[in-house]
């Protein structure tokens, strides 16, 4: 568990996999199958514009650079609109208030 969530609380995602797949999965992804399949779930949230840079850093547990990184990896992104922009640099200050 993060330790973020020992304080903040945190919801847990079950994905029920026949155990086949899950064993052929398990061959083909290097490392933590957990860590990928969060991974792949932040990007393709962030790509669909259902979080903000901000959000996706503390979906991953990761610093901007960090996440920028994870973004390259997976082909990026889309340009930001200058609205988008706006609104990612607000949830970054927002999250930054908070803490």
């Amino acid at each position: 568990m993060r330790k973020d969530c020992y304080t903040n609380g945190c919801m847990t995602l079950i994905v029920e996999l026949p155990s086949d797949l899950e064993a052929t999965l398990r061959r083909i992804v290097a490392g933590d199958l957990n860590a990928y399949a969060r991974e792949a779930l932040a990007v393709q949230m962030y790509r669909d514009r259902k979080l903000t840079h901000g959000q996706l850093q503390q979906f991953l547990g990761v610093k901007s650079y960090e996440a920028d990184t994870i973004l390259k990896k997976h082909g990026g992104v889309d340009e930001l609109t200058s609205a988008e922009l706006a609104a990612q640099v607000q949830a970054s200050h927002d999250i930054r208030t908070k803490h």
